[in-house]
């Protein structure tokens, strides 16, 4: 059986329609809401002039649907290359119609590939081989700016947009284009700084400001992210648009998003695991301590998960004791982070805790002046010691950081894996890095997450070692 594909408008019409491509293109479990699947179908009534002719009937917990008269199916055009890949698996024949596909070309040549390690240039040759885009999930300290910076000299006579997530990794990401890829006119678009460019730097909050029919191309660090459903939504728009997503973490988070954020962005095409990337000697190995809490609130409620984490971990002065034997035990000259979860257990530890031991504070109610003042040290390794919200999850690699205490109690792979990732980057004298958790083991409910944390440090294989105390930590003479 011949099929044609047509691809127009970041969509592509598949005819005949077949039960097998339903099957590939199903999810078989719901998302978490509906609101994805209530833009799909808004997507394609938008392009019913260009795919589809008559009403839509759409399919829950689908990323396709059928037009009305059930001669044709659509789906995004990221899903490509899976259609034609279960196509080939039932020997069918398939023509493509591209005259409708928009898409900018790249143009390469030697400075594509400038400064490149032989994997980063693989993974950029993948990706500019790909035609509508893709994405690359790659360990923390693989180089992904380098990575970017290439892609934006392969387009840079296009528009294009440069997309994280928060302002201090845009900001860092802006200046490393200034110096990487100045052929591409870096801009930036930031409450703190806006500068006109070629190729604009902006946070995810920042896309629906942007017209799409001016974007060519769109480059998604830490594209985890994406899967939000506005910040997907937005995405989308930009039909025309090249997309690029790269990120450590592409696979984890909410059931599903790895095929979600193919239907976004492509396929991925080059992955790189923390084990590859430490036998190359490009990555700090990590050893995670693992301590016991055995004591905590006498009585905890059976549902109220804030009440709970906020008497057995905020105000759990046996837990936060610990917090502040491993600080004083840490050699004065090495960098550390404190991570937490919210502004009152920061509080917590900063006023009753931790007071005389120098700490800076960073949150996301600092203003951005104090934000680059405390980055700026602490990159520098002027700042020794920080205790930090999640705002310093992501894009921070401080070359002099040893030890990150992770005092957050949530299971989150995404939000574990990439507070450790802080602490992979190289430097000498550095045999590993010292991640600090703990186990919870005084409620059941508690220790389920805490197993759950541990979990994902087995899986990326980092070596955990269980200790009674901190005494136990060997930290590093620097």
């Amino acid at each position: 059986m011949n099929t044609k594909i047509t691809r127009a408008g970041g969509l592509i019409k598949i005819s005949p329609p077949t039960k097998e491509l339903a099957d590939e293109l199903s999810f078989y479990y719901k998302f978490r809401d509906k609101i994805k699947k209530t833009f799909f179908d808004k997507r394609i009534g938008q392009l019913r002039n260009i795919l589809i002719d008559g009403p839509l009937r759409t399919i829950k917990k689908e990323l396709f649907s059928y037009s009305g008269d059930g001669q044709s199916m659509i789906t995004y055009d990221g899903l490509l290359h899976r259609v034609k890949n279960k196509l080939t698996s039932l020997n069918n024949e398939w023509d493509i119609d591209e005259t409708k596909n928009n898409y900018p070309k790249p143009e390469i040549n030697d400075r594509v590939y400038d400064g490149l390690y032989t994997d980063q240039k693989c993974a950029v040759e993948l990706m500019l081989n790909q035609d509508g885009g893709c994405m690359v999930e790659a360990a923390t300290n693989t180089g992904k700016t380098r990575i970017i910076s290439s892609l934006c000299r392969a387009y840079k006579n296009f528009n294009g947009l440069v997309v994280t997530n928060r302002q201090t990794v845009a900001l860092k990401l802006y200046n490393d284009l200034i110096e990487l890829a100045p052929e591409c006119d870096p801009g930036v678009y930031l409450s703190s700084k806006k500068a006109k460019g070629r190729t604009t730097v902006i946070t995810s909050s920042s896309l629906h400001k942007f017209n799409p029919s001016d974007i060519n191309f769109i480059i998604y660090d830490e594209a985890h992210g994406a899967g939000s459903d506005t910040r997907s939504q937005n995405l989308l728009k930009f039909k025309n648009s090249v997309r690029y997503g790269l990120s450590a973490t592409l696979t984890s988070g909410f059931k599903g998003i790895s095929k979600f954020l193919e239907a976004v962005f492509g396929p991925i095409v080059f992955e790189l695991t923390d084990q590859q990337l430490e036998a190359m000697n490009r990555a700090t190995p990590l050893h995670v301590y693992v301590m016991d809490v055995v004591n905590g609130p006498a009585f905890l409620p059976q549902t109220q998960n804030l009440t709970m984490e906020k008497k057995g971990i905020w105000f759990n002065r046996n837990r936060n004791k610990l917090i502040k034997q491993c600080v004083d035990l840490c050699p004065s000259d090495q960098q550390l982070i404190v991570y937490v979860r919210t502004l009152t257990h920061l509080e917590e530890l900063i006023y009753n805790h931790l007071g005389d031991n120098n700490f800076e504070v960073f949150h996301g109610s600092i203003s951005g002046k104090e934000k680059k003042r405390i980055l700026e040290g602490f990159n520098s390794g002027d700042l020794k010691r920080i205790i930090s919200t999640d705002c310093l999850a992501e894009g921070v690699d401080p070359k002099n950081l040893y030890v990150i205490i992770n005092s957050n109690w949530m299971q989150s792979d995404v939000s574990v894996l990439q507070k450790a990732g802080r602490n992979r980057r190289l430097t000498e004298g550095k045999d590993y890095g010292i991640i600090i958790d703990f186990n919870d083991c005084w409620d059941s409910r508690m220790e389920r997450k805490s197993q759950g944390r541990l979990k994902h440090y087995d899986t990326k294989g980092y070596n955990i070692i269980k200790i009674s105390s901190p005494t136990s930590i060997k930290f590093l003479d620097k």
